[in-house]
């Protein structure tokens, strides 16, 4: 048995499951075992926890694994969690999301996703508990969002759902829900870890009042990628969406080292023409019926800048 101020894991006879129980003795969790290897020195484990319980799901995870490296000699610890457990406490203590296992297990008569998470002891035992990259500038900030965000990131697209039709792809209802809206950060969060693509939120104190992105990213020779960007219905003409665009570029070209940035926007955007321009960006032409806008091909005028 091991335990803290905020939790108990205890383990069965064979030591294949753990249960986890708060102070008052009530059970909030479990762990499976699902694979061990000795020759590759890493454990695989499937964790449950009971979302009413996530105040204490850091706190058992950190016992734990705590635990699992200091008793057993391994370098690479895997953990499968089901869609609806909170990420943000894996990344407080620095697992990497390593892939999305689809329809992978039966809960409530229906299949569910799974997230493939890992941690190598060696980033383990340097653990500092650091925020999601954040780019912070005069009255806003960016930041990679995460499964704590996703009710927000739902209302940003439900209060702007007839503002935004006029400028991207149409979308069913499907997703106007907070399950999509979890997906689309967890799988953003995995093209993040890859460098194809990132998914910031924009903020003005703590609610979000945009979104901008930079993807199609390619590397070697080319170091090009495109950026796209929204900015809530109420908050516009406020200088919101030059500010992150200039926020992004400086990421883009100082720390991720691209060349060229391109955008595209619709021939008759007026404001964001005049984002891109305010920004540094020369428009090089039209492009004929470039993207499927709200169920039409439309044409684009397309933009570009490079480094210095």
């Amino acid at each position: 048995m091991i335990e803290n101020d905020f939790v108990i894991i205890e383990a069965n006879e064979n030591n294949k499951r753990y249960v986890i129980r708060n102070k008052s003795k009530i059970e909030i969790g479990n762990i499976q075992i699902i694979e061990y290897s000795d020759a590759n020195k890493n454990c695989t484990f499937r964790f449950y926890f009971y979302e009413k319980e996530n105040k204490y799901l850091k706190e058992a995870i950190k016992i734990f694994i705590d635990m699992i490296f200091k008793s057993i000699d391994l370098c690479k610890i895997n953990v499968v969690i089901g869609q609806n457990i909170e990420l943000q406490p894996f990344f407080d203590l620095n697992f990497s999301v390593e892939g999305v296992i689809k329809n992978n297990i039966i809960k409530d008569d229906k299949f569910n996703n799974e997230i493939l998470l890992g941690i190598e002891y060696s980033t383990y035992k340097n653990t500092k508990c650091e925020n999601l990259l954040r780019l912070d500038g005069n009255n806003i900030y960016l930041r990679i969002l995460s499964t704590y965000d996703s009710d927000k990131l739902l209302n940003y697209y439900k209060r702007n759902k007839e503002y935004l039709r006029h400028f991207e792809e149409l979308k069913n209802e499907n997703f106007y829900t907070l399950e999509f809206q979890k997906n689309i950060i967890i799988q953003s969060y995995v093209q993040f870890l890859n460098k194809s693509q990132f998914f910031w939120g924009i903020f003005k104190d703590e609610a979000i009042i945009g979104i901008i992105q930079l993807y199609d990213i390619s590397w070697g020779i080319f170091k090009s990628a495109t950026i796209g960007y929204s900015i809530d219905e109420k908050e516009q003409q406020k200088g919101y969406a030059k500010e992150a665009v200039n926020i992004i570029l400086e990421y883009a070209f100082n720390t991720l080292k691209l060349h060229r940035i391109q955008a595209a926007t619709l021939i008759d955007n007026v404001k964001s023409k005049s984002v891109l321009k305010a920004c540094g960006f020369k428009e090089i032409g039209i492009s004929e019926k470039y993207l499927f806008i709200n169920g039409n091909w439309e044409d684009h005028c397309i933009f570009c800048k490079l480094s210095n």
